[in-house]
């Protein structure tokens, strides 16, 4: 019964952290002192033509949803793989460590662009702008924010091994 119920909580602390990116990230964007909330429209659309696509040659019904699609699956891989794949190694190996979640998921986090070009075969997977990596390190915020709420819930209990081997409580907390 205690593993129910610690699939649970992990699931709780999942939705908690993942919340927490998509509010962190759309605010480090919007207050960005270098970026003015402009940066981030010239880069989306830079990424856009990295897809093959010119927004000019698109009819504007096809450019905004290729736009929207584009800002939908670029949220999931930055702010919910990183907390889900953090979240999942760090109850696997018993980690219970702040550092662990937050930097963690803030590394793969800022990772996740280059990541991706990887994945894709592109040549920008091996260099990066200055703005890239502006963006980078607000993506690094927000994946060490929703990490560190991760830990908040649940990872400082972190250990389903523990739990389902019915070693008894987890210890107590410092």
């Amino acid at each position: 019964m205690e593993a129910i119920g610690r699939v649970f909580l992990i699931l709780v602390g999942m939705v908690a952290a993942i919340a927490t990116a998509f509010l962190t990230l759309p605010l480090l964007v919007l207050f960005d002192p270098l970026g003015d909330g402009v940066s981030l429209a010239a880069s989306l659309g830079g990424f856009i033509d990295l897809l093959g696509e010119s927004m000019d040659d698109l009819p504007a019904d096809q450019a905004v949803s290729l736009f929207a699609g584009f800002l939908w699956w670029a949220a999931l891989m930055l702010c919910v793989v990183p907390v889900v794949v953090t979240a999942l190694i760090g109850e696997v190996a018993s980690v219970r460590s702040l550092i662990w979640y937050g930097g963690a998921a803030g590394g793969l986090a800022a990772a996740m662009p280059w990541l991706m070009r990887a994945a894709f075969h592109l040549a920008e997977a091996r260099s990066a702008t200055p703005l890239e990596l502006r963006f980078a390190l607000l993506f690094f915020l927000t994946g060490a924010a929703s990490g560190s709420i991760y830990w908040l819930i649940c990872g400082r209990r972190a250990g389903l091994r523990s739990t389902l081997a019915g070693a008894g409580s987890p210890p107590p907390l410092p």
